[in-house]
């Protein structure tokens, strides 16, 4: 099943875990739409437009970049960027 088929918006919720303040930039079809200041550990709702131009085999692409990303220490050794939940394509 294809979950994006005619979606016209998305929507997802972001949360940081990471102890400082992030910047999360978010890229759809390659093109940079949003940079927001996660200075807390709250939910964040985000709603956009998409726009024509996605794979249609693929779906669009959506990327989230955290700066900085959180690394937990103590031999853990992942980056992490971001909590996410709540994905949902609409039409």
């Amino acid at each position: 099943m294809d979950w994006t088929a005619g979606a016209g918006r998305l929507t997802l919720e972001v949360r940081s875990i990471a102890p400082e303040a992030q910047t999360l930039r978010v890229v759809i079809n390659g093109e940079s739409r949003d940079e927001i200041a996660l200075a807390d550990h709250e939910w964040h709702v985000l709603d956009y437009a998409l726009s024509e131009g996605s794979d249609p085999a693929l779906g669009p692409r959506v990327e989230l970049w955290a700066d900085p990303p959180y690394e937990p220490g103590g031999g853990d050794g992942r980056r992490l960027g971001v909590m996410t939940r709540g994905l949902a394509w609409a039409e």
